[in-house]
């Protein structure tokens, strides 16, 4: 198993957000929640995990590509 070890300032990590375009980070958050959300529908829908194997399952993952979603805030991936 491989071990990571990492420091973290707390002061310029809030340094950073404060400063950051506000725009771009509830860009990337609802980006990260709408993936979470569609692959956990996926998995619902096939009923098995990523490589799983299973007598129940339904279909297969055949890929997928980038789609853009126009939302108030903007274009997101």
């Amino acid at each position: 198993m491989t071990q990571i070890q990492f420091n973290l300032n707390i002061e310029d990590l809030k340094d950073y957000v404060m400063n950051s375009d506000l725009n771009a980070v509830v860009k990337a958050s609802v980006v990260l929640v709408l993936n979470s959300v569609m692959e956990k529908e996926r998995d619902d829908y096939l009923q098995a995990g990523t490589y799983e194997r299973t007598s129940d399952r339904r279909d297969y993952r055949n890929g997928y590509y980038e789609r853009e979603l126009l939302l108030s805030i903007g274009k997101i991936p």
